[in-house]
């Protein structure tokens, strides 16, 4: 193998990681996402569930 061959099997390399990780990082988040039972906006503002009796009188 000479030089030209090592650089571009690295460069393939490098590219199949730029490529290939971000797509494994974002179906693996989707499924996290799909899996999630409860709301997350409940979760992070916990106080929307003692309001949201009183608002839903507004809507």
């Amino acid at each position: 193998m000479g030089v030209f061959e090592i650089i571009l099997l690295i460069f393939g390399a490098v590219m199949m990681l730029v490529i290939v990780v971000p797509v494994i990082i974002a179906i693996i988040l989707w499924m996290k996402d799909e899996k999630q039972e409860e709301h997350s906006v409940l979760r992070n503002y916990p106080l929307l569930e003692k309001v949201k009796p009183k608002l839903s009188f507004f809507f």
